[in-house]
C-alpha cells in the first residue's frame, strides 16, 4: 500500500505545478479571426467565408442540429413495433413439486395508439426542422448586418 501511495502523491502534487507553468504568448492561438491559421498572412474575411464559418461554429445552430437529429431518432423509434416479452416463473425449489411457467407477451396497440405516437413524433421532428431553419436564417441575417 505504501509503495503506491508515494508515487501517487508525487503525481498529484506535480500536476498543479505543471498547470501553473506559464506559456509563451500566442502558444495557444491556433486561429485568429482576422489572420486565419497561425503563421499565415492576414486575409480579408468575405461574406461567404464568414457565413460558412458561422454556420459551422455557431453553438445555437449546433444545438438546433443536435435537437433535430435527436427528434429524427425519436420518430424512428415511434415507428418501431413493441418488442415481445418472454417471462419464466419457477415455483418451489424441490424437483418433485416444482412447477415452471413460461409466458410470451406481445403488446397489441388498439385504437390508433401507434399512429398517434408516430404523428406526435413526426410533428416534433418537423418543429425541430423549422427551428433549425429559423436559427440558420437568424444567423445569416445577423452576420449580413454585421459585415455589410
Amino acid at each position: 500500500m505504501h509503495r503506491f501511495l508515494l508515487p501517487l502523491s508525487v503525481a498529484v502534487f506535480a500536476m498543479p505545478a505543471a498547470a501553473a507553468t506559464p506559456t509563451p504568448p500566442g502558444a495557444h492561438d491556433t486561429y485568429s479571426a482576422a489572420a486565419g491559421p497561425a503563421g499565415e498572412a492576414a486575409a480579408a474575411l468575405t461574406l461567404p467565408a464568414a457565413l460558412a464559418l458561422a454556420m459551422r461554429a455557431n453553438p445555437d445552430l449546433s444545438a438546433a442540429r443536435h435537437e433535430a437529429a435527436a427528434l429524427d431518432g425519436a420518430a424512428q423509434q415511434a415507428r418501431a413495433l413493441p418488442n415481445p416479452q418472454l417471462q419464466t416463473l419457477v415455483e418451489d425449489s424441490r424437483r418433485a413439486t416444482r412447477s415452471t411457467t413460461v409466458l410470451l407477451n406481445q403488446t397489441l396497440e388498439l385504437g390508433g395508439q401507434r399512429g398517434a405516437r408516430i404523428d406526435a413524433a413526426r410533428h416534433g421532428r418537423d418543429g425541430a426542422a423549422h427551428d433549425l431553419g429559423g436559427e440558420r436564417a437568424e444567423t445569416h441575417a445577423l452576420l449580413h448586418v454585421a459585415l455589410v
